[in-house]
């Protein structure tokens, strides 16, 4: 007769056999599935997956693998990328437009812009062209504009105009960009705002606030809007001036207290007199910035 143990251990036997039965089946019958499961590697999965992480807001870790399924996804023939390149460089543009990446949006123009569709070219040349104008960069603007004159003959005419303003503000031609805006309102709503702020727009002569605080102190800051600098400027150097006259004409010059007060109003309307330039410089500069700003928006808006 068999012992328990013998029993208990044959018994084992049978479930370790019915087990691996199971196992081995499972597996004969799954392996079709396995064998048409796709790799970590194909375009379309990194590509989906880039997808969702955009959507979710993950953008640095999204741009790492758009980039991926570029370089991932086969081009259909030398002149004409695939559905996911063409996807992947229209989101990537995107995310560099979203996060001001001239860095990235540049590097996609060098190895990625030829052969585009034409409207996704577009957008990758227009946030350039943006990027470039929001450093204020005239020379590299000028030339990146006309590295893609032809390509621009056939873009949507709101960014032809775009670069047209921009040059115009670039050279200082205010007036003729304000025209050209006006011009543009009853098709392109988004120039409102800096149409009008080219009409508003005003320069002071700096010239014209140097004489006036030569010929009055501080009154070449009162020229450029800034009374209280004015005022400050014109008691503090009287002051000084009149004392000076009263102890020279007390003392019959023979003290040095004159010559003090002398020197401290000299000191003080120099100081004026190029206080006054540099408030009239900074007044235009604040204009011409204001401009910029708002064609920048117009940028924005246009995207």
């Amino acid at each position: 007769m068999a012992t328990t143990m013998q029993i208990q251990y044959h018994r084992m036997e049978i479930n370790m056999k019915k087990i691996l039965n199971i196992i081995l089946t499972f597996a004969l019958l799954h392996i079709p599935f396995f064998a048409q499961q796709t790799s970590p590697y194909d375009s379309e999965v990194v590509f989906n997956f880039a997808q969702s992480l955009y959507e979710d807001g993950f953008w640095d870790e999204a741009e790492s693998e758009f980039k991926k399924s570029l370089f991932l996804s086969d081009a259909i023939n030398q002149n004409e990328y695939s559905f996911i390149q063409e996807q992947s460089i229209f989101t990537l543009t995107t995310i560099y437009n979203q996060n001001d990446d001239k860095t990235g949006i540049q590097w996609l123009e060098k190895n990625f812009s030829e052969n585009l569709s034409l409207d996704i070219k577009e957008k990758v040349d227009f946030t350039n062209a943006r990027l470039i104008f929001k450093e204020r960069n005239q020379e590299e603007y000028f030339s990146f504009i006309d590295s893609i004159s032809t390509d621009l003959e056939e873009y949507a005419p709101s960014f032809q105009l775009l670069t047209v303003i921009s040059k115009d503000l670039f050279l200082y031609n205010i007036s003729d960009a304000g025209i050209k805006a006006n011009e543009a309102l009853h098709e392109y709503a988004q120039f409102e705002k800096f149409a009008k702020a080219c009409t508003s727009y005003s320069q002071k002569n700096v010239a014209l606030a140097t004489t006036l605080s030569i010929l009055i102190p501080g009154a070449g800051k009162w020229y450029t809007g800034n009374f209280s600098s004015f005022l400050s400027s014109f008691l503090s150097i009287t002051s000084f001036i009149w004392g000076t006259l009263y102890t020279g004409i007390e003392s019959n010059w023979k003290d040095w207290r004159p010559y003090v007060f002398g020197t401290c109003a000299l000191g003080l309307y120099i100081t004026d007199i190029y206080g006054s330039y540099k408030a009239a410089k900074r007044y235009n500069d604040a204009q011409y910035r204001n401009l910029c700003q708002s064609l920048d928006l117009v940028y924005e808006e246009s995207f």
